[in-house]
């Protein structure tokens, strides 16, 4: 998901928070 987030220019922290978003099903 690093390289993802590379290209649409999101940060560290926003991607940890995307990927507990996706874990919780709350990013939908």
């Amino acid at each position: 998901i690093r390289e993802t987030a590379d290209a649409t220019g999101y940060s560290a922290s926003q991607v940890c928070r995307i990927q507990a978003l996706y874990k919780n099903n709350e990013f939908s």
